[in-house]
C-alpha cells in the first residue's frame, strides 16, 4: 500500500502493529493479516486440498 485511503499521505509506517498512516494514524494493514498472508504464501496449495 503506497497512500493512505482515509487522508491521501503517503507517509506510512510499519510497526508491530502493522502498517499505519503517520499522518492520521489509520491502520491499514494489521500485523495479524501480514502474518496471514506470509503463512498463506508460505503453505503449498497441497496443505489446502
Amino acid at each position: 500500500m503506497n497512500h493512505c485511503p482515509d487522508c491521501g499521505s503517503r507517509k506510512v509506517s510499519y510497526s508491530s502493529e502493522g502498517i499505519i498512516c503517520a499522518n492520521c494514524g489509520m491502520i491499514l494493514e494489521s500485523a495479524i493479516m501480514l502474518a496471514s498472508s506470509e503463512d498463506m504464501l508460505s503453505n503449498s496449495a497441497d496443505d489446502f486440498f
